[in-house]
């Protein structure tokens, strides 16, 4: 299945009146969205992460330290939204070290918060695109 790159378009308040707000990932070189809500929590965090400020928070999870560590000895690092079931997208992350090459399924909201950390490039497949993505031609 094709993967498109996307970047972090913004972070934005939901019209639900919920404890989430919206993450817009954009297609490059397209005008196709892909709309993830997330936790208020996490999108606070990942705010202040795209905005250049070193987050504690980001810390607090027992799992993520040990990730953030993997990432940083890794060679490369990507993560690939790969599914869309039930209104809710999966996420994994595929990091190489040694020529070896390991896939790590993890929560979207961490998953996002730790894909800025690395500053590792964001894929989405064609069928989550499909399924759920915006497309915003007139």
């Amino acid at each position: 299945m094709p993967l498109f790159e996307m970047e972090i378009d913004s972070v934005r308040t939901g019209a639900k009146l919920t404890n989430q707000r919206v993450l817009l990932l954009k297609q490059k070189s397209t005008k196709r969205y892909l709309p993830i809500y997330i936790d208020s929590q996490y999108a606070s965090i990942l705010t202040n992460v795209l905005k250049g400020q070193h987050c504690l928070e980001l810390m607090n999870d027992e799992v993520i330290p040990k990730l953030h560590q993997l990432l940083s000895i890794c060679e490369s690092a990507s993560l690939i939204i790969d599914s869309f079931t039930e209104d809710v997208f999966h996420a994994k992350f595929i990091v190489e070290w040694h020529e070896k090459s390991f896939s790590i399924e993890c929560p979207i909201g961490k998953a996002l918060l730790l894909c800025v950390r690395a500053r590792a490039p964001i894929f989405a497949e064609e069928e989550v695109l499909d399924k759920a993505g915006v497309d915003t031609k007139a």
